[in-house]
C-alpha cells in the first residue's frame, strides 16, 4: 500500500487532494459531501464582508469544448474549459462561520483538514476580523483571497477605493500588511492565494513568506474573453475566467518556479483534471493540489477514482508514498543547458507502418518530408528534429536518431534559409 498522506506546511493531510473554494464548498450541504468524498482537505467558499461581492457578479457557468457520449454518460474527455463568473460565499460573515463550525465536527472524523477562505480588500481591521472568526469556528488554516479576477472589471472604483481579489494580489507591499495583520493575532496557518495578473507571482510569493505565510495557493484563474460569433456577442456579456485542463502548464510553470525558488509550500491549484495532472503538479514541487472545476464536472464520486489511481501509478514505480513525488523533477535547468543535455537529432520512417497518407508534409516547415512512392520520406540534411511530425503520425511510423554532432543540426537548421 502506497501512504498517500503529505506534510502541506505544518498540517498533516490523509492525502494530497484539496477541494478548491467556490461551488463546491459553498453551504451546509456541499460541506458535508466534500468532507465525507475523502478528500485530504477542503477550502471553503471565500467569506467577505463587502455587500456587493456576496451576490455579484451574477453566478454563470459555460462548459465549452466539452463532448458528450449518449452511451458513456460519465465520459471523460481530455481537454474541455470551464468559462464562468462567480461571487464570493453569499451568506453574511456571521452565519457561514456557524456553518463552517458545524461542519468541523463532520470533518475531525473524517480526517478531511478545512481552510476557510476569506477576503476584505484593503481593510487590514475586517481581514483579522474575519481571521479571528473563523480560527473560533476551528478551521485547521486560513487561506486569503488575493486573486479573485472579477472586481478587476466591476469598477474602476475598487481599483483605488478598494482593492478587492486580484488587486491585492497584485500589491506586495498590501498582501504583506495583511498577513503580517493576520498573524499577529490569529495562531493558524496562512495560505494566500496567488493571482496570474501579477507581473511576477514568485517575488509576490516571496514577500508574503517573509511576512509570515506558512505556504502559498498557485494559482487562480485569470480574466479571459470568449465571443460567440453566430450572435455577434461575448459569451456571459462581459469577461468571465476560465479554468480546465488547458490552464495546467501556465500553472505548473509558477508552481515549479514558486516551490524550487522561493523555497516555500504550495498548494496548486487551476488546471487539474486528470489523475495525471495531480502527479505532474506535485513532482513540480507541490505539496498538495486544489482541483475545483474537476470536481464541479464529475462530482465528489471523482475523488475516490481520482486516488485509486494516483495509487495504482505511485505503486507501479515503487513509490512508498506520495511525498517521494513531491519536487521530483526541481529544479528546472534553464533552457541554455539544452544543447548539453539533449542529443541533436534527426526523423526516420518505417517503411513497414509507414502507408503513405501524406499527413505528415504538412507539419514539416523545414522542406524535410515527402512521400515519395507511397512512403514518407524524411531527408537527414534538413530534418531539425522538431518533434512535430511524429505526433500526427496515426500509425507511429516515425521515430528518432541521434546526430553523430552539433554541427550537423546547425547545417540542417541552415539549409532551410
Amino acid at each position: 500500500m502506497v501512504d498517500l498522506s503529505v506534510k502541506l506546511a505544518n498540517l498533516e493531510l490523509k492525502n494530497p487532494l484539496v477541494a478548491g473554494s467556490g461551488p463546491l464548498t459553498h453551504s451546509s450541504s456541499t460541506l458535508k459531501r466534500a468532507i465525507e468524498s475523502g478528500l485530504g482537505a477542503i477550502v471553503t467558499k471565500t467569506c467577505t464582508h463587502t455587500p456587493y461581492f456576496r451576490t455579484y457578479p451574477r453566478m454563470e457557468e459555460y462548459l465549452v469544448d466539452f463532448p458528450t457520449k449518449k452511451d458513456n454518460v460519465w465520459y471523460k474527455p481530455d481537454f474541455w474549459a470551464l468559462y464562468h463568473r462567480d461571487h464570493l460565499q453569499h451568506q453574511e460573515p456571521e452565519k457561514w462561520v456557524a456553518t463552517i463550525a458545524e461542519a468541523m465536527k463532520l470533518a475531525k472524523a473524517n480526517d478531511c483538514k478545512v481552510i476557510g477562505s476569506i477576503e476584505a480588500g484593503g481593510d487590514l481591521a475586517a481581514w483579522v476580523q474575519l481571521a479571528e472568526m473563523h480560527e473560533q469556528a476551528g478551521v485547521d488554516a486560513l487561506e486569503l483571497n488575493f486573486c479573485c479576477p472579477h472586481p478587476m472589471v466591476v469598477s474602476k472604483s475598487y481599483e483605488k477605493g478598494n482593492p478587492v481579489g486580484a488587486w491585492t494580489g497584485k500589491d506586495p507591499v498590501l498582501g504583506t500588511q495583511i498577513v503580517q495583520a493576520i498573524k499577529a493575532k490569529v495562531n493558524l496557518p496562512v495560505f494566500p492565494k496567488l493571482t496570474p495578473e501579477a507581473e511576477d507571482p514568485a517575488a509576490i510569493a516571496s514577500a508574503l513568506k517573509e511576512a509570515g505565510a506558512a505556504g502559498v495557493t498557485c494559482l487562480s484563474r485569470n480574466l479571459s474573453l470568449r465571443i460567440d460569433i453566430e450572435n455577434a456577442q461575448t459569451l456571459g456579456y462581459s469577461y468571465c475566467s476560465t479554468s480546465g485542463p488547458g490552464t495546467k502548464e501556465f500553472s505548473l510553470r509558477w508552481v515549479a518556479k514558486i516551490a524550487s525558488e522561493v523555497g516555500v509550500p504550495v498548494m496548486a491549484a487551476n488546471g487539474p483534471s486528470k489523475w495525471q495532472d495531480f502527479i505532474e503538479f506535485m513532482m513540480g514541487g507541490a505539496h498538495a493540489v486544489q482541483t475545483c472545476s474537476a470536481l464541479m464536472i464529475y462530482g465528489y464520486k471523482y475523488v475516490k477514482e481520482l486516488l485509486r489511481d494516483m495509487e495504482k501509478f505511485m505503486a507501479r514505480k515503487g513509490y512508498q508514498k506520495a511525498s517521494d513525488v513531491v519536487g521530483l523533477v526541481l529544479p528546472i535547468p534553464p533552457s541554455s543547458e539544452i544543447p548539453q543535455k539533449i542529443p541533436a537529432r534527426f526523423g526516420l520512417i518505417d517503411p513497414e507502418k509507414c502507408i503513405g497518407c501524406g499527413r505528415c508534409p504538412h507539419v514539416c516547415f523545414y522542406d524535410a518530408l515527402t512521400v515519395q512512392d507511397k512512403k514518407g520520406h524524411i531527408d537527414p540534411d534538413h530534418c531539425v528534429g522538431c518533434g512535430l511530425c511524429q505526433y500526427v503520425c496515426p500509425f507511429e511510423a516515425i521515430g528518432y536518431q541521434n546526430r553523430a554532432s552539433e554541427d550537423e543540426y546547425i547545417a540542417a537548421l541552415r539549409r532551410s534559409e
